[in-house]
């Protein structure tokens, strides 16, 4: 399985998400702020990029943006607790491969990832 970026700015979300996604056979990297999920993406070989919209010192569609150029084929799925449809389908615009809402059920992020890794789309 591919490696995945976990990039949320709540230690206890990378914390769960890393165990989840381990246990599901992904490696897993995980980053709190934009810079280091760039620092990361620029030296790791990353499939997906798990997404949060509202970290605190960037913008989640800022990131999409630079993410997609290090990588225009990556695949980046957008986690928000926010109900923000507009900035949630302005992003899948952009590229991101697709979204969930938090907080999720595990059984929703594997649907999201397994629909990615075969190539359709994602709208959880």
């Amino acid at each position: 399985m591919g490696k995945v970026l976990i990039v949320d700015d709540e230690p206890a979300v990378l914390g769960v998400l890393r165990r989840y996604l381990g246990m599901k056979g992904f490696q897993t990297l995980e980053a709190e702020t934009g810079d280091k999920a760039l620092q990361l993406l620029a030296g790791e070989q990353v499939s997906i990029v798990l997404l949060d919209m509202h970290l605190h010192n960037v913008r989640g569609l800022e990131l999409l943006t630079r993410f997609l150029g290090v990588n225009p084929r990556l695949t980046v799925i957008l986690m928000s607790g926010s109900e923000d449809d507009d900035q949630i389908e302005a992003a899948v615009a952009q590229g991101a491969y697709g979204y969930i809402r938090k907080p999720f059920e595990f059984s929703e992020l594997e649907a999201l990832l397994k629909k990615s890794q075969e190539g359709s789309t994602g709208r959880v």
